[in-house]
C-alpha cells in the first residue's frame, strides 16, 4: 500500500513567469544551436558563437536602446512641463501681490 503524495503548493505568478523566461531563454539558445549547426554545445572544445546568436543580441540591444531613448524622452518631456506649470503658478502669484 502506498501512501499519497501532498499536493504541491501552488506557484506565485512571479515563479510562473521566471521559469517562463528561462524555458524561453533555453529554447532560444537551442534554436540558435541548431541554426548554426551545432546539435551539442556541450562537445565542443572551444565557445561557439553563432552569427545568428549575435544578430538577435544586436536586435535586443537596439531595441532596448529604442526604448530607453522614448522613456528618457517622455521624462524629459514630463520634467519640461512640470517646470512650465511651476513657473506659470509662481508668475500668477506674483502678478497677484503686485
Amino acid at each position: 500500500m502506498t501512501t499519497a503524495k501532498p499536493n504541491p503548493a501552488p506557484q506565485s505568478e512571479e515563479e510562473l513567469l521566471e521559469q517562463w523566461a528561462f524555458l524561453d531563454r533555453l529554447v532560444e539558445k537551442q534554436a540558435a544551436q541548431l541554426r548554426a549547426g551545432i546539435q551539442d554545445a556541450e562537445e565542443l572544445d572551444e565557445p561557439v558563437t553563432s552569427a545568428a546568436e549575435v544578430e538577435s543580441l544586436r536586435r535586443d540591444v537596439e531595441r532596448l536602446r529604442a526604448e530607453l531613448g522614448a522613456a528618457q524622452a517622455a521624462r524629459e518631456a514630463a520634467e519640461a512641463e512640470r517646470s512650465r506649470d511651476a513657473l506659470a503658478a509662481l508668475t500668477a502669484e506674483v502678478e497677484s501681490k503686485l
